[in-house]
């Protein structure tokens, strides 16, 4: 059965479903799954200083977009339906700029970001909750109701 299906594997994605057994397995001979399997495109160890730089290329443009929309949101009065998706802009760039303690926008919006975080984590935990309660309670009510409808009488 197993040889069956590799081989209808091999025909449909040729090359593609096959993987060799070096690229299969680590440096210390484990198996590693497939997540941990790296694209041959990846940047290599020789272009460490390539990714670095375009890394904190990356961290210098975050930096000037909030900078950017933070000043277009202080100066510019624009409709809540535009200002809105700023704002939400602004509080997720502030998780992930360098910290500004002395600016009160940023502090606004990084607590703004942490609010948002913990009343999402809040609401799915009730949510959770609540669903589990409520599943028992049904559970008891319609067993009651079953109960009570055999001619049984019940507490």
């Amino acid at each position: 059965m197993a040889a069956a299906l590799r081989q209808a594997g091999k025909r449909l994605g040729g090359d593609v479903v096959q993987r060799s057994r070096s690229a299969i397995t680590s440096e210390k001979g484990r198996r590693l799954p497939a997540r941990f399997l790296h694209n041959p495109t990846m940047a290599t160890a020789a272009d460490d200083s390539t990714a670095v730089a375009r890394f904190a290329e990356i961290l210098e443009k975050k930096e000037e977009l909030f900078d950017l929309v933070a000043d277009f949101h202080t100066t510019c009065r624009t409709p809540l339906s535009m200002s809105w998706g700023h704002s939400q802009l602004l509080h997720r760039l502030s998780t992930q700029i360098e910290p500004r303690p002395m600016d009160p926008l940023w502090r606004a919006c990084r607590r703004a970001q942490r609010e948002t975080s913990f009343f999402t984590a809040l609401g799915m935990c009730t949510a959770g909750i609540s669903g589990v309660y409520g599943l028992h309670w049904l559970k008891k009510k319609y067993a009651r109701a079953e109960v009570s409808t055999n001619g049984a009488l019940h507490p």
